[in-house]
């Protein structure tokens, strides 16, 4: 008993320690330990709150626009999309490395080109699940080996109005190089592959499912080759010669961050601009 009393004293205390330290400096397993705060009805509401926000405030917000090039002149940058041009004193960007260079005029040296493209991302395969059963693994989340997918997130469990009251909502995550095998698989297969496997895990029934759907995301996770630092360096110091153009976020960065160490690096690139620190 003296133990455990001893035990629990320790750990508090360190949980204590960690909570004031902050995130940027915390290794993996410390950031796990802190309890994690999630929207109600979902990530995207604090993108709607923004939105919100802005619109409110007299901004515009543009939706769907594909940025095809990104053009510096004296005073403005000029971003040319498939909606039409945008221009701004600033422009800050979370474009994928190794396609953002290849979009600037005046072009960057061959060195630099060379390098952005040895940047290089991995996509991931969302597989949602929509489920009558509820408590599938009992968890927020939990890790796989040997299995079709990476992860498993069980979103009730992060927020129960994340669903309707007699559903619950599973998001299946796969990592895949892009135009690989995985990625090029149709949706219902690479939906009957996961759903074979949880089976046999005894976690779900097919006939607990009511639905899926099968989302591809490419340029997620940074790939950390060797010589990558060197590349990242040549892109870095190129991109920094800009001073009104900011690249950020994990792919901008090529950063294999947390969503709340990728909100931090926004919110202190809009500091350095409202403060003219840059």
């Amino acid at each position: 008993m003296d133990f455990a009393k001893t035990l629990k004293h320790l750990l508090v205390k360190k949980y204590l320690e960690i909570s004031k330290r902050e995130p940027g400096k915390l290794s993996l397993v410390e950031r796990e330990s802190l309890p994690s705060y999630y929207p109600q009805k979902g990530f995207g509401e604090i993108g709607d709150k923004i939105c919100n926000e802005i619109l409110k405030n007299k901004g515009k917000v543009s939706t769907e626009c594909s940025a095809e090039k990104i053009i510096f002149g004296e005073d403005k940058i000029k971003v040319e999309t498939n909606k039409g041009d945008f221009h701004g004193d600033y422009v800050i960007s979370t474009i994928p490395l190794n396609n953002l260079i290849k979009k600037f005029e005046p072009k960057a040296n061959d060195l630099v080109i060379k390098s952005s493209k040895k940047l290089n991302y991995l996509c991931l395969v969302l597989v949602y699940i929509i489920t009558n059963k509820k408590n599938v693994i009992n968890c927020q989340y939990c890790y796989f080996i040997d299995k079709p997918y990476n992860r498993i997130s069980e979103m009730n469990n992060f927020s129960d109005k994340t669903s309707p009251e007699n559903e619950n909502l599973l998001a299946l995550e796969i990592s895949c190089h892009y135009n690989d095998e995985m990625w090029n698989l149709d949706d219902k297969k690479i939906f009957n592959m996961c759903i074979e496997s949880i089976e046999k895990e005894k976690l779900l029934n097919k006939k607990d499912v009511l639905d899926f759907k099968v989302l591809k995301v490419p340029n997620v996770y940074p790939i950390y080759r060797k010589d990558y630092d060197k590349n990242l360096k040549e892109v870095n110091n190129f991109l920094s010669k800009e001073k009104k153009f900011f690249s950020i976020g994990r792919m901008g960065r090529f950063f294999y961050g947390d969503i709340d160490q990728m909100t931090r690096m926004g919110f202190d690139t809009a500091n350095k601009i409202i403060n003219n620190k840059f």
